[in-house]
């Protein structure tokens, strides 16, 4: 037996990253209830309805608690209303235009915060003599959180049945409105990315399924069959309204972290020999489960009806794309360990690894179900 009298660095990074993870707050990766909005273009004027966080506006928070007071909602009515005209605003060939009518209001934050709220919703109307002409929409308030650094926005014209997501963010505060084939596949390419380099419980499985200690191309056949997976649930979903409620799926997604990273450590233990053939289909059956969250995310948000095929496959892409990067990372990561400590060193990570996935899936599981 291979003794050690001080931690490993891998082991000490792995344990440190996945002891993050559990210490954030439930990570409902797909639950997506604020920063959301609509823009319905309609003859003669864009209707906007958008959340958003009360940490994007300045010197309203008196108490800096992260709640703004029916007080102070009173007291900055009128700034708020300016910073909203400031920061949202519609562009086509007759120049800017700001939000004609419009009406804020705090959105109910919980039963311990009757009197405050974190999120404000704001309805406006943009004035357009000709709305089927080019136009573009420029968001640049977001909130201090990380989780409040993205802002979606679903656009639709009834008269033609277009319909489009656009995603906001600090480095991307401008999109074009109902926009081509390709613009829509890019958009989708990098909301899929985006998607699995921020999702935490996504991370945490691919994390599991990596350091299984799987040469090269068992790994790419993973990632693969894990897209495939998420792509299966979320055509089905677009096209079938198969979908589940996320009380059961969000659930489901940790259990799925739970099941995998145990297996596989028991497996090590016992030097069982398991078939990559069983160990693949295994992989698709929680990538069905993930794919459920991810379409009941989607659903709310919405896809884009006019091109759905081309969004779909923008989407599952960028997902494959940053799965791979990902893996690249591990990769890294798992090369500099081996360097440093050898194969011993890199086994006990990938043990240490599996244990504390066990321990954080367990945290979420309890989080979701209570």
């Amino acid at each position: 037996m291979i003794t050690h009298s001080r931690p490993l660095p891998g082991q000490q990074l792995i344990l440190t990253l996945l002891l993050c993870l559990g210490l954030l707050p439930s990570a409902h990766a797909h639950l997506m209830m604020a920063q959301r909005g609509t823009l319905n273009v309609v003859e003669k004027g864009a209707f906007l309805v958008i959340s958003l966080p009360v940490t994007a506006f300045e010197g309203v928070d008196e108490d800096a608690d992260g709640l703004l007071s029916n007080e102070e909602f009173t007291r900055h009515k009128q700034a708020l209303l300016d910073t909203v005209r400031q920061g949202v605003s519609l562009t086509n060939a007759n120049g800017s235009h700001t939000l004609q009518d419009l009406l804020l209001s705090p959105a109910p934050t919980d039963e311990t915060h009757p009197d405050s709220t974190q999120q404000l919703i704001a309805m406006g109307r943009f004035p357009l003599d000709q709305p089927t002409e080019a136009m573009q929409l420029q968001v640049s308030l977001f909130g201090t959180g990380a989780e409040e650094q993205t802002q979606y926005i679903t656009v639709s014209r009834p008269a033609d049945g277009r319909r489009q997501l656009l995603v906001f963010s600090p480095q991307e505060q401008s999109h074009d409105l109902l926009t081509s084939r390709w613009a829509t596949f890019s958009d989708y390419l990098k909301l899929g990315t985006e998607h699995i380099v921020t999702g935490l419980d996504h991370l945490l499985f691919l994390l599991v399924v990596l350091v299984t200690g799987w040469g090269w191309r068992h790994i790419v056949l993973a990632l693969s069959v894990f897209t495939l997976g998420h792509a299966l649930t979320l055509t089905l979903s677009s096209f079938y309204s198969i979908s589940l409620s996320p009380t059961v799926i969000e659930p489901a997604i940790a259990a799925t972290i739970i099941g995998m990273a145990a297996y596989d450590l028991i497996a090590r233990h016992r030097q069982w020999k398991t078939s990559a053939a069983i160990r693949l289909t295994v992989v698709f059956a929680c990538a069905l489960i993930h794919g459920l969250g991810l379409a009941s995310a989607l659903g709310e948000l919405g896809l884009n009806d006019e091109y759905l095929l081309t969004s779909l496959a923008g989407f599952n892409l960028g997902i494959e794309s940053g799965q791979l990067f990902v893996a690249l990372l591990l990769t890294l990561l798992a090369i500099g360990i081996r360097r440093l400590q050898g194969d011993a060193g890199l086994a006990l990570a990938s043990r240490t690894a599996s244990i504390i996935a066990i321990g954080v899936g367990s945290i979420w599981f309890v989080q979701r179900v209570v």
